[in-house]
């Protein structure tokens, strides 16, 4: 469906979502996944689809951080705090530690590559930074095949985005 919105077919487009849509398992949350993938081809449906979610009960937390992911990239600040705070009721609401999470990262990122990298500071001082900048290199060189070794992600090793107290950097 979203590859037929990018050859500007939309209503084939629609007529495929809506079938996803009635075809889905009960339970599966459809209408945010379709959303999720909108928000990369068509804003205003992506919203649509989000606020679908959020009538359906179905994974409202999740479809609330989308749309305030949505809401920055439109540049609407005001409205993109107001989906995460409402993502973050939910996800302390239902003790979804995953959730909060994402919406940490998604505030961060927000907010930045300043109040990024004061974060990281946060966290564990310089070598929290060096940590995940060596993870970037890691991760996106160029210079070949990614490494068939496995690497524990740097949110593991650094405590990255946690909604624990961050780290004080040692003196």
């Amino acid at each position: 469906g979203c590859d037929l919105l990018e050859s500007h077919q939309k209503d084939q487009a629609l007529r495929y979502l809506q079938r996803a849509v009635e075809k889905a398992a009960p339970g599966e949350p459809v209408l945010v996944l379709i959303g999720e993938r909108l928000m990369e081809v068509d804003a205003p449906l992506a919203r649509e689809y989000l606020q679908k979610a959020i009538d359906a009960g179905q994974m409202p937390g999740q479809a609330y951080l989308m749309l305030g992911i949505l809401e920055e990239r439109q540049g609407n600040s005001r409205g993109s705090k107001k989906h995460l705070a409402e993502a973050e009721r939910i996800a302390h609401q239902t003790r979804d530690e995953a959730l909060m999470e994402r919406i940490e990262t998604a505030r961060i990122l927000a907010a930045g590559p300043l109040a990024f990298m004061e974060r990281l500071m946060n966290m564990g001082g310089p070598e929290a930074v060096e940590d995940f900048i060596d993870f970037m290199e890691t991760e996106f060189d160029d210079e070949g095949p990614p490494s068939s070794t496995p690497r524990e992600p740097f949110s593991s090793r650094a405590g990255a985005f946690s909604s624990a107290a961050p780290a004080k950097p040692a003196p």
